[in-house]
């Protein structure tokens, strides 16, 4: 072979090669964009799509399967009254959510983030210690209690913890040792303290009779008056926060009070300006920030502190429906408010003349009552309104919706698509539920007098209202619901419960009153049975008994066959607070009050039997009974889900944590 042929044929060989490394290049750099692709397109990557139906499914539930590397700056600490204290995730402003929950040993009313720590107390001179260093894993550190029982606020700066207690004064715990706190020092102050805030090497009190106190606690074990305002300030002091040379206090319907600390000896009020009601009070550069009882939250402009404007106010801007607030805590430009009825608010303030509600987290604030309908929950849930809840997988029940009644929801009824609720002194509001997660209003009726509950047959509902006793309103056409009848039925009427011709009302101290209502528009009462005790509910079996929750009283079994001419046939009292009952088959579910739920075996009813108790942590007002689970609406504590397969020894599935609110901290302890 020639050179030449030589030469062509290596050429040929190498352009070859050459074309194979680049088809194998281009089909591997596909192959890894498209597993890029994948990776990050939610629509294309189930296991990406899986967690975030997961994110959404579980907005108001714990979350630690979903929640991954939070620090302390994603979170916000918030003290939850009875159901202890949740660690919430703010990473996302707009969507903040449940990270973690945690119940302690006393009623979390205020709380402060410190460091890894969380301070709680229930305003009683008692207090947890809480390490957050892991907030998906909170932990209880320690605990200490003081002997003054009135605080009024606290302040934790280092290992010292400062109370400000309306009996003694100022209180200073070392807790360098969170297993081991000590008290070491401790100022009477006349009138006590009614707030505390540490700067440095000075604790600043304030108090009704001297206004503001400056403590040098160089040596917190010797704390020593140093300055002091010497003017009246009046008992409507709340709290106060100090910046750089003034100090802010929050005063209650006096406003916002700004005082010049400058001479530690000689404080000077220089301002003072009427915000409504100041609860609390933080402040940022040229800013204070107020929450208020009238205004919700003011923004004040503290540039000239001895003449500040008002720059700003949430009252009456988009989303923000209610005025209690009761905390305050300021990260960036966010402000999360702890609200009465809102619960969670969080507010853009980085344009101080037009803060903005961004987002919120609400789960319930009282529940008072549960229907279940298919596979849903509907809570009336006293000013918060109807509350619905997917509960196809009663071990995470997941909110889809609330709606806002307008008044005070205290029983629901689920008839068709629509939802019956008697709203308080709203009187009855009708709400289409036929698509669970946006319902809507149809019709409303006021019934004159407060709505306490109410039972629907046909085209007809039957509203208990108080002392304008039982309401028959024809709901044939929801839009326009109207009344037909009205029997006053003498004292409250409570409870209600109706057959095919018949309507039996819990009286409350008029006992069980019986109503015919075969003619709706011309009802009348046909009997009556005094039950000894409060009436809140009743319930009718098929073979015309007639159970009452007394109250106190118990339950009172009563043959109503003859309705002209109850007669008591059986009673159960050993724990008392009945206010609600329903039967299934041989066994009466009684939501007891204090009592939690109690079970009884009524297949003689002449003697009633008690199968078994469970001890809800809240105060059971209602409940509904669904194959072998009971739903109990336990006031403030929410909603408790039960397993009753064994009706001898009921099993918890869920006690959903109802977010009623009272302090809020974060990071830096701002």
């Amino acid at each position: 072979m020639s050179n030449l042929s030589r030469k062509k044929v290596f050429l040929f060989l190498f352009l070859a090669l050459a074309l194979f490394a680049a088809l194998l290049y281009a089909t591997g750099n596909a192959k890894v964009k498209a597993s890029t692709k994948a990776d990050t397109n939610p629509s294309e990557n189930p296991n990406t799509k899986a967690n975030s139906s997961v994110e959404k499914t579980v907005n108001t539930q714990e979350t630690t399967d979903t929640v991954t590397n939070l620090s302390l700056n994603d979170i916000i600490v918030v003290a939850g009254g009875e159901e202890g204290i949740f660690v919430i995730d703010i990473s996302n402003p707009k969507f903040p959510k449940i990270a973690k929950h945690l119940n302690i040993d006393i009623e979390a009313k205020k709380i402060q983030l410190s460091g890894n720590y969380a301070y709680v107390t229930n305003n009683k001179g008692n207090f947890i210690i809480i390490d957050v260093s892991n907030p998906k894993n909170p932990e209880k550190a320690g605990q200490f209690d003081i002997e003054y029982k009135y605080t009024r606020g606290f302040y934790v700066s280092g290992n010292y913890v400062y109370i400000a207690d309306k009996n003694k004064g100022l209180v200073i715990v070392d807790v360098s040792n969170k297993e081991k706190p000590v008290e070491i020092g401790q100022m009477d102050i006349r009138d006590g303290g009614y707030g505390v805030y540490v700067s440095g090497n000075y604790a600043y009190v304030i108090n009704p009779r001297k206004g503001l106190i400056i403590f040098n606690i160089s040596d917190p074990a010797n704390p020593v008056e140093v300055g002091q305002l010497g003017k009246y300030l009046g008992s409507s002091l709340r709290q106060i926060y100090v910046s750089g040379k003034y100090a802010y206090v929050a005063n209650g319907s006096k406003g916002l009070e700004i005082i010049d600390v400058s001479n530690i000896e000689k404080p000077i009020k220089v301002g003072i300006i009427d915000t409504g009601t100041a609860l609390k009070v933080l402040g940022t550069g040229n800013f204070a920030y107020v929450i208020d009882e009238k205004e919700n939250f003011v923004i004040v402009d503290v540039s000239d502190p001895a003449n500040p404007v008002k720059v700003s106010s949430l009252k009456g801007r988009k989303g923000v429906t209610s005025s209690k607030p009761l905390d305050l805590y300021i990260s960036g430009n966010f402000a999360y408010i702890v609200d009465k009825i809102d619960d969670l608010l969080v507010v853009d303030i980085s344009n101080p003349e037009n803060p903005a509600k961004i987002g919120s987290l609400k789960n319930g604030y009282s529940a008072k009552d549960v229907y279940i309908s298919k596979n849903y929950a509907y809570v009336a849930d006293g000013l918060d309104g109807l509350l619905v809840l997917d509960v196809s997988n009663p071990k995470k029940p997941v909110k889809v919706s609330r709606f806002d009644t307008k008044g005070n929801a205290r029983r629901v009824y689920i008839s068709g698509k629509y939802a019956y609720i008697a709203d308080g002194y709203e009187g009855l509001v009708i709400t289409d539920v036929s698509n669970p997660k946006m319902p809507k209003k149809v019709g409303h009726f006021r019934t004159d007098d407060y709505a306490w509950d109410v039972y629907v047959v046909g085209k007809y509902a039957y509203v208990a209202a108080d002392d304008n006793g039982l309401v028959i309103i024809d709901v044939s056409n929801p839009a326009n619901p109207v009344k037909v009848g009205e029997v006053r039925t003498g004292y409250d009427a409570l409870g209600v419960y109706v057959d095919e011709k018949y309507a039996y009302i819990a009286n409350f101290d008029n006992g069980l009153v019986i109503v015919d209502v075969s003619n709706p528009s011309y009802p009348f009462q046909i009997g009556k049975y005094d039950t000894y005790g409060w009436s809140y509910g009743v319930y009718v079996d098929e073979k015309r008994r007639a159970y009452v929750a007394d109250d106190d009283n118990g339950l009172v079994i009563i043959d109503v066959s003859n309705p002209a001419n109850p007669v008591k046939i059986g009673y159960w009292n050993d724990y008392g607070g009945a206010k609600k009952v329903r039967i299934l088959g041989k066994y009466a579910y009684i939501a007891s009050g204090r009592a939690g739920l109690v079970i009884l075996d009524v297949s003689n009813p002449k003697k009633p039997v008690k199968v078994s108790r469970f001890d809800t942590d809240g105060e059971a007002k209602s409940l509904y009974v669904s194959e072998k689970y009971v739903y109990i609406a336990d006031d403030s504590n929410g909603l408790v889900i039960l397993d009753v397969s064994n009706v001898k020894s009921p099993s918890l599935v869920l006690d959903m944590p109802w977010l009623n609110l009272y302090g809020v901290s974060g990071a830096p302890g701002f």
